[in-house]
Formats: structure tokens, sequence, C-alpha cells
């Protein structure tokens, strides 16, 4: 029973490091989301002469005013910066455990 590969042992340790590779390529995506809607609705307010005219969606036959596109941008930033964060300070959380737990043993002689 020594060689035999367990799907628990070989599923753990691969996984939550691909699951955390997705998460932070996830909240990266929607940080470039946010920075790339800020930079085209800026660029548009800008082509159109920084005018407010039509800001109001039902003043202008229901199409978004380049201040929407703007804010949308804005708005996506601080979460998504919040969120690659709260993941560093949970990586940096486990990092210091393990630290912690290998200083531990290496106390008792074991490594």
């Amino acid at each position: 029973m020594r060689g035999c590969v367990t799907a628990a042992r070989l599923t753990s340790l691969p996984m939550a490091g691909y699951r955390r590779a997705v998460k932070y390529l996830i909240r990266f995506l929607l940080l470039m989301l946010g920075v790339a809607l800020t930079t085209l609705g800026l660029v548009y307010w800008q082509s159109r002469g920084f005018s407010l005219e039509g800001m109001l969606l039902f003043d202008n036959g229901w199409r978004p005013h380049p201040i929407h596109i703007l804010a949308l941008g804005i708005s996506l930033i601080p979460p998504s910066l919040w969120e690659i964060f709260v993941l560093e300070a949970a990586a940096k959380a486990a990092r210091e455990r393990t630290d912690g737990a290998l200083t531990a043993q290496e106390r008792l002689g074991d490594g």
C-alpha cells in the first residue's frame, strides 16, 4: 500500500494551486476590464468634447453617455483591488502557518 496513490493525495495539492491561480486570473481580468472601461470612457468623452449633453438615458435615445462607461470602469477598480489584497493576505497567512509548522518540527529534531 505504500506505492498506492489515493485520489485525495493526487488532487489536494495541485488543485489548490490551480484554484488560487484561477482566482488571481479572474481578479486581474476584472481589474484590467475596469481600467479599460475607464480609458474608453475618457477617450470617448474627449471625442465628444467633454459635453454633458445627452447624459440622461431617456434623453439620448437610450444610448450610454461616456460618463456611464467611465463610472462603470471606475466602480470596478476598487473591489477587484480589494479582492487581490484579500487573496495576498490569505496566501501570506498560509505561508506563515506552514513556516511556523516547519520550525516547530525542526525544534523537535525531525527536520
